[in-house]
Formats: structure tokens, C-alpha cells, sequence
């Protein structure tokens, strides 16, 4: 599956209604993909999205992926995050 231009998913770790994390990897690096699952984004959708990309730099921190970029991706945009091997919450209680 590609949700982002140079970037293979690897495994899809959550899905929810309107977005999707995925482990993915571009050039022998790991990351985080968290994607739009929607098409046609809105402005307010994209500025959600770019709020949450500010945000997430601001506070990151241990147990806190850092971002590395927000791209356009096939539905709107993808925030790519750097991936430490860390898991959801819903996978760690489900365990």
C-alpha cells in the first residue's frame, strides 16, 4: 500500500474514522505514518492537521514520537514521525 510517494508501509497500527497510523519505511529509515483515510480534506481538516504537527514538536519528549515532517500525501496530507519501536496504548492493554 502507498499513502505517501516513497514510503512502504509496513504495518497498519491503528485505524480509526478519519485516520490511520502506519509503521512505514523510506530509504532504510523507519517511521510513523498517521494519514487522512478521508479524500477532499477541507482547510479546516488541513489546519487541524498542521496544528497537530506544531503541536506534537512542542511537546516532544520521552514517549512522545518526534515529527518529522507533514506532507502531501494521496488523501490530503501524512504527518511523518520518527519511529522508536514504541507501541499504542491499545495494543499494550490488549496484550
Amino acid at each position: 500500500m502507498e499513502v505517501l510517494q516513497g514510503y512502504e508501509v509496513r504495518d497498519v497500527i491503528d485505524e480509526g474514522p478519519r485516520a490511520a497510523l502506519a509503521r512505514a519505511r523510506s530509504r532504510g529509515v523507519d517511521v510513523l505514518l498517521r494519514y487522512g483515510r478521508r479524500g477532499d480534506m477541507t482547510r479546516a481538516d488541513l489546519a487541524r492537521w498542521r496544528f497537530g504537527f506544531e503541536l506534537a514538536r512542542s511537546v516532544a519528549g520521552v514517549g512522545v514520537a518526534r515529527p518529522v515532517a507533514l506532507e502531501a500525501a494521496r488523501n490530503g496530507v501524512a504527518l511523518v514521525l520518527e519511529d522508536a519501536g514504541m507501541t499504542t496504548l491499545r495494543r499494550w492493554i490488549d496484550a
